[in-house]
């Protein structure tokens, strides 16, 4: 089953290939944790180490192994210096080998050393699975959003396309960073973005890939724990966004401003954004709330609730209930920005001391 998702995967992708016009000698589709590689291959073709082969075209191939012996310059007198000695092995500190035997000292000239090799019976095209990863993150300056990419591979340039799912994730290395706007869509429930040409793979490449414009909340958010009563505690920082794209989510770097200077506020990891979407920043020090039960009854199949929700600071809050077939709601104050059977979402501007008198039921079967 495994094999018959790849190969259908392959044949979107050569079509999707020959659609874009990709004629580079090297293509490579990058997903977060390897990559495959379509190249095309002489008659004799050593495989690096760490690929596996997945097809080739040819319509006769095979892969061998070459043994190559080690070579020795003897007899040598041993040069006076400072070696490191491992039974009848002695290294010098510049990296020169010398060994005993029965003929006397023997400097080594070639280490012995093992190739595997394609050997095919016309050149071919060749699938190669090789070392690789990406991973997307994002930058967040006021209501402009930075899409970034970091792309390895286990090659010096190719033709890259990278390959993304839902709830892909990953760390973020440091390094150079390029420009590009790459071309995005969608095959086999993939999101495929096309970047070109890249450059010193094996090094490791940052991408910028583009800015957008976002639509911007900062929210004081407030989950109701309405079983019992709480002591204060602090509410959750929880920026909304909204955007006409569709972002793979990753870790993102979040800025603000202090007396007029940009300055880093935190890292956290975003979640997939389709067109909108909540990005968790941490807990808040500018609103602590805390819940006084009145009453919890149980009548006909159904909790009845009520109680006193306390608040205290300053800015925007957010107010979620969650609760199954919720019904008979009555707030003190407030504003509710979202309705539906098992969620309410209310919103209340604080400045200083707020108390927000709630009652509702809610179904428990």
């Amino acid at each position: 089953m495994v094999f018959k998702k790849v190969w259908i995967f392959i044949f979107f992708f050569t079509a999707f290939s020959l659609a874009l016009g990709v004629c580079y000698a090297n293509t490579v589709v990058i997903f977060p944790s390897y990559g495959l590689l379509y190249t095309s291959i002489p008659t004799k073709f050593e495989l690096p180490t760490n690929w596996q082969i997945a097809h080739v075209s040819a319509s006769k191939w095979s892969l061998v192994t070459e043994h190559s012996p080690a070579k020795y310059l003897l007899p040598v007198e041993l040069p006076r210096g400072v070696y490191q000695l491992t039974e009848s092995i002695v290294t010098t500190e510049s990296g020169e080998t010398y060994i005993s035997t029965p003929f006397g000292i023997a400097k080594l000239v070639v280490a012995e050393s093992k190739k595997n090799i394609i050997k095919s019976s016309e050149q071919a095209d060749a699938l190669f699975r090789i070392p690789a990863s990406h991973r997307i993150y994002y930058v967040l300056r006021g209501d402009k959003l930075e899409q970034y990419f970091y792309i390895y591979a286990a090659i010096d340039s190719a033709f890259v396309i990278l390959s993304s799912i839902p709830q892909e994730r990953g760390y973020i290395p440091t390094g150079k960073i390029l420009a590009a706007a790459a071309e995005e869509s969608t095959v086999s429930g993939r999101k495929l973005f096309v970047i070109g040409v890249v450059d010193e793979l094996s090094k490791g490449v940052n991408i910028r890939n583009k800015v957008i414009q976002v639509s911007r909340k900062d929210w004081n958010v407030v989950e109701l724990n309405y079983l019992s009563s709480t002591d204060w505690q602090p509410a959750d920082y929880v920026i909304d966004i909204r955007c006409n794209e569709e972002l793979p989510g990753g870790e993102i770097h979040i800025y603000g401003t202090l007396m007029e200077k940009t300055v880093p506020l935190g890292s956290t990891i975003m979640s997939d954004i389709n067109r909108e979407g909540s990005i968790y920043v941490s807990k808040s020090w500018e609103v602590f709330h805390s819940w006084s039960l009145g009453k919890l009854l149980k009548v006909s199949g159904r909790n009845l609730v009520s109680g006193t929700l306390n608040l205290k600071g300053q800015g925007a809050v957010k107010i979620v209930l969650r609760a199954k077939n919720i019904a008979d709601l009555k707030l003190s104050s407030g504003k509710i920005i979202r309705q539906a059977a098992d969620l309410v979402e209310v919103e209340l501007n604080l400045s200083g001391v707020a108390k927000v008198d709630i009652s509702f039921s809610y179904s428990i079967e």
